[in-house]
């Protein structure tokens, strides 16, 4: 083999020295993937509602049992009666004749079921159209709770509360507004005017109007000392049907 010439061999020493020298290609950079935030700068995570404290407990004993159901059993007979003789009055004469009805005969009627029962009984509302149906405390907190839903999710509620002078069985039983409600508690301009009348003359302050079929109008509430020692004898042309 024969020699390279001089500047040949300097030509082929300085290609492979600039082949060494030379860098590799970077290899490709793989994409960032997301920043994940620090704890401290992570956004808290919501909170859950508190539940609501609940106004007493289920009745745990025989004694307390039969208080519940006595005590719902004067509610319901304070319902159903008010619900035969407004039903009665409308049949027999026009829708005045029932508001008149209501009017006179509901606090009388309440009373008979207090005294006869031994329970504490009466109806109440956030509308009232009788000043005397003011509600005691813990029925206005739960008709404050519910007035904004309709009937339909109101659910009857009876309880046992732990009170320092001894247990006492609570009831609340939801009234829904019926069709044969509106003719005294629908909108103002479509009552009756003999019913409008009536309202006016004896409820000046009423605000128990404009109302619709399914809205909640208020609640049966009953209660009583769980020792209580008191008579379950009939009420007179009192029926046990539903709250009306």
């Amino acid at each position: 083999m024969r020699p390279l010439p001089f500047a040949a061999a300097l030509a082929l020493t300085a290609a492979l020295v600039a082949c060494k020298d030379k860098p590799d290609a970077p290899a490709e950079a793989e994409p960032d993937a997301p920043a994940q935030p620090s704890p401290e700068t992570a956004e808290p995570a919501a909170a859950p509602e508190p539940a609501k404290a609940k106004p007493g407990r289920a009745p745990a004993t025989e004694e307390e049992r039969a208080a519940v159901i006595a005590t719902e059993g004067a509610a319901r007979k304070l319902g159903g009666i008010l619900k035969d003789r407004v039903k009665e009055a409308m049949t027999a004469g026009a829708p005045k004749s029932a508001a008149s009805t209501c009017a006179e005969l509901a606090q009388k009627l309440t009373g008979e079921v207090r005294e006869v029962t031994g329970v504490a009984v009466g109806r109440a509302s956030t509308r009232l159209r009788n000043p005397k149906n003011a509600p005691p405390p813990w029925v206005d907190r739960w008709l404050r709770e519910h007035e904004s839903a309709p009937a339909s999710a109101a659910e009857p509620e009876r309880w046992i509360v732990d009170d320092p002078d001894g247990a006492v069985a609570r009831v609340i039983l939801p009234i829904g507004v019926e069709p044969l409600c509106l003719q005294c508690h629908g909108p103002k301009d479509s009552l009756d005017s003999g019913v409008r009348e009536v309202l006016d003359s004896r409820y000046p302050s009423d605000a128990a109007t404009g109302y619709a079929v399914g809205d909640l109008r208020g609640a049966l509430w009953a209660e009583r000392a769980v020792a209580a020692d008191v008579a379950a004898g009939p009420v007179d042309g009192l029926s046990p049907q539903g709250a009306g």
